[in-house]
């Protein structure tokens, strides 16, 4: 593990749920020593963890916060879930339009994490994520325009369709469509559509819909998702296709500490019905080993995880020259966390 300032060891413990008494211990220890709690509150903010932190602390914890930022933080957390219930009603309208169709989509991110890993206030969302099979985007598009909504890029905050130019741009370019929007009386609703699981050069989309899909239930609502293992796969796919994309470099979005937390926490949520053996030759029949194995090594620097650490020995085991070329660069993946993050001398 990278050696960090307490203060992060202090976030990234506090944001997880079902930590082991080690950690447990580690977290309590460092509060009861005393931390700087401007710093922590800071990265919290930055990193977009102040609700996965403020749930998963004891109340002992949480009473040793000064008190003006316990109370911002919970405000913070109020909006989020203010905002999360909102979502929610539109989430369960796409469900009703869509489930009864032959569309093959599957909700992502947000929508998962908040139908079961989450309560509401948790997780900051911003938009509707979908997974949607490439052949079926013209049978989506129909039954989006049924319930109100356009293809817009939002130029000025105006909610105007986008042209037929910047859609085939926006799906030639990227691996997504225009976002569809609609307004509405209590806000905008945005939906991201997504119709490639990896990339271009990895088109395995119909295996993963032939995987199956899951139902995964929340407490606001129910939605169909890709199932368990095949979603941890998109996890892993998503964060590096954002930790090592420019743009997100650039803006110093690339290594955001919630993608890591999100992972880390799913994958202690859904331990029990992971396959690891299995799952990891999944990681093969999609072609993602070597993403998998730059995404560990990055959440390694921050988890002492069973998994993750069960996961890298049976890589490095079958696939032992991909492992070992890719740990000669271990020392540039760290490089990241350096740039981005501020760490223990």
């Amino acid at each position: 593990m990278v050696s960090m300032k307490k203060e992060y060891d202090v976030v990234m413990l506090g944001s997880l749920i079902k930590r082991t008494d080690e950690e447990d211990s580690i977290l309590n220890k460092a509060i009861e020593e005393g931390v700087n709690w401007i710093e922590v509150g800071g990265i919290l903010l930055n990193h977009r963890l102040s609700g996965y932190f403020y749930n998963n602390v004891s109340n002992q914890n949480l009473q040793t916060i000064p008190e003006e930022m316990r109370k911002n933080l919970k405000a913070l957390i109020k909006g989020q879930e203010i905002e999360q219930i909102r979502l929610s009603k539109y989430i369960k309208e796409i469900d009703a339009a869509l489930k009864d169709t032959s569309i093959k989509y599957a909700g992502l991110k947000g929508i998962i994490f908040g139908a079961g890993l989450y309560k509401a206030g948790v997780r900051r969302s911003n938009d509707i994520d979908l997974l949607v099979y490439e052949e079926d985007l013209d049978k989506l598009d129909c039954i989006f325009r049924k319930i109100g909504y356009i293809q817009s890029l939002l130029p000025d905050g105006k909610l105007i369709e986008a042209s037929r130019k910047e859609k085939v741009i926006q799906r030639m370019n990227y691996h997504d469509l225009v976002p569809y929007v609609k307004m509405e009386s209590d806000g905008m609703v945005v939906v991201d559509i997504n119709f490639l699981f990896d990339s271009k050069d990895n088109l395995v989309d119909g295996k993963v819909f032939n995987r199956g899909l899951h139902i995964y239930n929340g407490e606001n609502y129910s939605f169909k998702g890709l199932d368990i293992e095949s979603n941890l796969a998109f996890l892993i796919v998503h964060f590096y296709r954002e930790a090592v994309n420019d743009i997100w470099i650039k803006d110093k979005r690339n290594l955001v500490l919630y993608k890591i937390v999100d992972i880390v926490n799913y994958i202690r949520f859904y331990y029990d019905k992971i396959d690891i053996y299995g799952f990891c030759d999944l990681l093969d029949e999609l072609n993602i080993i070597e993403k998998a194995i730059y995404t560990f090594f990055i959440i390694r620097e921050y988890y002492n995880d069973a998994f993750i650490k069960n996961c890298l020995e049976i890589i490095a085991e079958k696939y032992e020259d991909i492992y070992k070329k890719l740990e000669q660069k271990q020392s540039n993946y760290i490089t990241y966390h350096q740039e981005s993050f501020k760490l223990g001398e």
